[in-house]
């Protein structure tokens, strides 16, 4: 049996947090300081890097290669999600204190750079994939930097949609002795379906997308992958990354959508379990912003140059004729791969 709208709490969905009873008080509170803490740290982190990450894409002017096109998406979007996060301590440590109009528009903001992630780094991988396995696809390197373009296009009011969609739906609400910011849907039947939307098509999806391509690529092609490994090693790391981070995440909001429903009968146990469980979910789907500039800053030599760190200059050396280019790995021209 479905659980009505009295019985189940919204917030753990959107904010790791469980109702406000005498009981989880201290536990609540608890979480609390740990979620303020941990998106302070992420922020103080994926901020700046993925800011510099943006500052050599602009003045190295990436948006003449196809393949960078891409990358700086992926940091702009980044960029979106890492500037709610100090809004999302705030909100979990004193409450929110930003009005009404404030809480959708960061709300929205940060399903928009979770989202925008996820289709962007799905067609970087397409994009590879075709690049190695069929290269005939893409006749030359302006049409397919074209038909990214337009794709991006695509993906972005997509995620635009998604997110609007959510913003309009927050709310400030009582809760305990404070009031949140947080997603509010009436009916659980619509929640349910609005949550697994999301799931499907900005993760589950993607995922089996991103699975199918790589599978493909270093089992059938593995010659050619093989061919240009360090180039695919930083693709593939900020792609596993990324579906490493969020898979928790996303499980565990699909459970709790079978919760919902009634698909999975309700338990005082499972309660417990999900506000531990919450701890490492929380936690990696907010570390994710940190993963692209990480893997391109000390794994690709067009970033690392720009650092000013004495250890940068014997890394140089050690590279030797090694490419500068960010993501050749993607490029349609076989010279530059």
């Amino acid at each position: 049996m479905a659980m009505s709208s009295d019985d189940y709490d919204y917030n753990i969905l959107f904010n790791g947090t469980e109702n406000m009873t005498p009981e989880n008080h201290h536990d609540l509170t608890t979480f609390q300081v740990y979620l303020s803490v941990c998106s302070i740290l992420i922020f103080c982190i994926s901020m700046p890097c993925n800011s510099f990450m943006l500052w050599v894409l602009l003045r190295e002017r990436a948006w003449k290669i196809t393949s960078d096109v891409l990358l700086l998406q992926v940091t702009v979007s980044n960029l979106c999600f890492t500037a709610t996060l100090p809004f999302l301590a705030c909100n979990a440590l004193h409450g929110w204190i930003f009005g009404e109009w404030a809480c959708g528009v960061t709300r929205g903001l940060s399903f928009l750079g979770l989202n925008s992630s996820a289709l962007i780094l799905t067609t970087m991988t397409l994009h590879f994939y075709f690049t190695v396995v069929q290269p005939s696809c893409f006749p030359g390197q302006m049409s397919s930097k074209s038909r990214v373009i337009v794709a991006s296009s695509v993906m972005w009011l997509m995620s635009a949609a998604a997110s609007i969609k959510l913003a309009v739906n927050s709310r400030v609400i009582s809760f305990g002795n404070m009031e949140v910011c947080t997603i509010w849907i009436e009916s659980l039947t619509i929640l349910f379906i609005e949550l697994n939307m999301e799931i499907w098509v900005f993760f589950f999806i993607p995922f089996f997308i991103v699975t199918f391509c790589y599978i493909h690529m270093w089992i059938v092609k593995q010659d050619r992958v093989n061919s240009n490994p360090q180039p695919s090693k930083v693709i593939s790391g900020v792609t596993a990354g990324f579906f490493f981070c969020l898979t928790p995440y996303n499980i565990h909001t699909f459970v709790e959508s079978l919760i919902i429903v009634g698909a999975i009968e309700y338990r005082v146990v499972w309660g417990h379990l999900m506000s531990h469980v919450v701890y490492v979910t929380f936690t990696l789907s907010h570390l994710y912003p940190c993963l692209n500039p990480m893997f391109h800053m000390f794994r690709v030599q067009r970033f690392r140059r720009h650092i000013p760190m004495p250890c940068i200059t014997s890394i140089k050396r050690m590279d030797g004729a090694t490419s500068d280019t960010t993501v050749q790995f993607m490029s349609l021209n076989n010279t530059d791969v």
